[in-house]
């Protein structure tokens, strides 16, 4: 035992409880601790470098919902200069960090990290209550395979009120990206006791509360009439057009494994990307595999390539104008629709995000003002 830890084992470290937006309507993670606080930087530190050195180890495990919600580039700057090769395990929400955050996640130490991803319908995603948008979890997932840290997310299915366009949204936007960015684990949903799904199940086309099969193998009725599950599985009020998830996740394993174990040639460091851009200073070319029949190169001129390179990180129209307000917004508007024709953007409610990956991922030099930006 003591062996398997030291090969595979994290030491647990906690860095926050509870979590500060909790408002996803599956969640009952906090139940016992409703209020968010954490711990600050130099006591963080202080910890990891009293762990490290008191069980010779420097793999760890990070106890909270989130990375902290203030000064977390500090603490990936100042895990750094403890110049230890860290790896760390977090889970984060997606949004609000930038790509060079991941960059500096990286050069840290966090190597593997669980993001809160759920879905890719907004739809859905409004049914879940997670805060967030359909471009701020494909950016993570970009954010995440650019930086080749795995991420070992979730995606949701089978809400009581689960629509079509629920499934028909998700399998929309996947198609843009299930050729190059990593496939989720598949979860069907349990309802947790204390979460706003239990508490309001008039509200997601539930009639009626059960116990999960495995509780009615595990114990005796008596006993869980008295109401101590953690989940439990439910009957709808009105039955619901079941979508095939499971061919759809299967689907994007197999356009990622075609990739993975296709032509030995793809072994080479130029092919390690199937979707990705390299920079020419004044020109920018995007190579795009995604469709192995049709492979393109896309160059772009010196404006193209400056818009483009604006939209790595997601950001509105309206910044965009401000930006290249020396430029027609005729002109901006045509070269967005061309990106977003080509596949080479997702737009979503007039925000703009690149696809392809940078092939060279520079570390990112930011202002000190900036060190205490708030992760979301």
């Amino acid at each position: 035992m003591q062996k398997y830890f030291h090969l595979h084992g994290r030491l647990p470290i906690e860095i926050s409880r509870g979590c500060w937006w909790n408002k996803c309507t599956f969640c009952n993670l906090n139940l016992q601790h409703n209020c968010y606080r954490e711990k600050n930087v130099e006591k963080i530190i202080e910890e990891i470098k009293f762990l490290s050195d008191r069980y010779k180890i420097l793999n760890f495990h990070i106890i909270g919902n989130t990375l902290p919600k203030r000064n977390y580039r500090n603490l990936l700057e100042e895990i750094k200069k403890i110049g230890k090769d860290f790896s760390f395990f977090v889970e984060a929400r997606a949004g609000g960090l930038k790509s060079h955050d991941y960059t500096l996640l990286k050069e840290a130490g966090f190597i593997v990290m669980q993001t809160g991803i759920e879905a890719f319908s907004q739809n859905y995603l409004k049914k879940m209550n997670k805060g967030v948008r359909v471009i701020d979890n494909i950016a993570t997932l970009k954010f995440c395979k650019e930086n080749e840290i795995k991420n070992d997310y979730n995606l949701i299915f089978d809400y009581p009120n689960e629509e079509k366009i629920d499934f028909e949204e998700s399998k929309k936007n996947i198609q843009f990206f299930m050729q190059y960015l990593d496939p989720p684990q598949l979860n069907n949903l349990l309802v947790g006791f204390g979460s706003h799904i239990y508490k309001h199940p008039e509200e997601y086309n539930i009639d009626k509360l059960d116990f999960t099969d495995i509780d009615k193998i595990m114990f005796p009725l008596e006993f869980l009439e008295k109401g101590f599950n953690f989940y439990y599985s439910f009957k709808r009020k009105k039955d619901i057009e079941q979508n095939n998830w499971k061919l759809l996740v299967e689907e994007w394993k197999n356009e990622n494994e075609k990739f993975l174990f296709g032509d030995s040639r793809r072994n080479s460091p130029i092919n390690r990307f199937i979707f990705y851009f390299l920079d020419g200073g004044n020109f920018l070319k995007i190579y795009d595999k995604r469709n192995a029949e049709n492979v393109r190169i896309y160059v772009l001129n010196k404006v193209e390539r400056e818009i483009f390179l604006s939209c790595i990180d997601i950001i509105s129209y309206q910044e965009l104008e401000e930006k290249f307000s020396n430029i027609p917004n005729y002109q901006l508007t045509a070269i967005l629709y061309t990106f977003e024709k080509n596949g080479i953007v997702f737009k979503e409610d007039n925000y703009y995000l690149s696809l392809p990956l940078q092939y060279n991922v520079k570390s990112y030099k930011y202002a000190k003002k900036e060190l205490t930006t708030t992760a979301v």
